[in-house]
This record gives structure tokens, C-alpha cells and sequence, in this order.
């Protein structure tokens, strides 16, 4: 069988290629990517949830922080066949982007049972990402997103 090859909107230089069977998530048409990518969609709402939420539901996150600090805790969720991608993070939470603020591991202790709103970007619509959320995690998971 063919490499399937995606190039992330955000990384024109990067091409993502990954063997079909490389991974269980390509089974169910997703796959979390390990490092944070810097995003270039636009926000479309928030997650509201605690860290141990969220990692039961797209498993453990990315903790490279951003070129600008703005993100220490983040998800990248790649669709193929819709083209499409989803980013999950915290913003400006820690000290990595303001003095006084936790650190990432603070940041992370603290959110892991206390909720947190957790911004949401993508390439798609507030509708579409809450329709591929459905169709992928579940009606529980899509109504988590909400747009203020």
C-alpha cells in the first residue's frame, strides 16, 4: 500500500508522511502528532475541561513550547481525508510567555484536576471541526467545543 503524505497548511517546508498501517489512529482516520506545531488557522472556540479529560480523550499532549511562549501544553490532530487539522492548547498560561505565571509543569499539575479553557484552532469552520469531532470522538466530545 501507498504512503499517505500530508502537508500541514501551517508547515508548507514540512510534509508529514506516515505509512498507513504506522499507527492505530490512522485506523479510525486520525492521528495526534507529538510535537507542537505552530498554527496558522484561526481560533474557533474552546474546550472546557481538565488536563486528565482531555488526555483520556486524545491521549498525552504535546509540551514543546511555542518560538514565543504563548503555548507549553498542546494536541495536533491531523484529518487526511477531510484535509483538515485541529489544534488544542493552552494560551499564555505560564511563565515561559509572563514572569509571575506557573511554570508548564505547575501549569500542568494544577489543570490536570481543575478545569481549563482550552483554545481550539483550526482550518475549518467552528460547525465542521464540531461535526469532525463527532464523527471521530463521539457527540460528548463535539458539544465540549463551544465558540464565545
Amino acid at each position: 500500500m501507498e504512503d499517505r503524505v500530508y502537508v500541514k497548511p501551517h508547515f508548507r517546508k514540512r510534509i508529514i508522511k506516515v505509512k498507513p498501517d504506522a499507527s492505530d489512529y490512522w485506523e479510525r482516520g486520525w492521528k495526534l502528532i507529538e510535537k507542537f506545531a505552530e498554527p496558522s488557522g484561526c481560533r474557533v472556540g474552546e474546550m472546557h475541561a481538565t488536563l486528565k479529560e482531555m488526555e483520556s480523550i486524545f491521549g498525552k499532549p504535546s509540551t514543546a513550547v511555542s518560538g514565543d511562549g504563548k503555548i507549553t501544553t498542546s494536541w495536533t490532530l491531523i484529518f487526511p481525508e477531510e484535509r483538515a487539522y485541529i489544534e488544542i492548547y493552552d494560551w499564555k498560561a505560564t511563565n515561559k510567555y509572563e514572569s509571575g505565571y506557573p511554570s508548564p509543569e505547575e501549569f500542568r499539575n494544577f489543570a490536570k484536576e481543575n478545569e481549563y479553557s482550552w483554545q481550539v484552532g483550526s482550518n475549518l469552520s467552528t460547525p465542521k471541526v464540531k461535526k469532525l469531532l463527532e464523527k471521530y470522538f463521539g457527540k460528548k466530545v463535539a458539544n465540549m467545543l463551544v465558540r464565545d
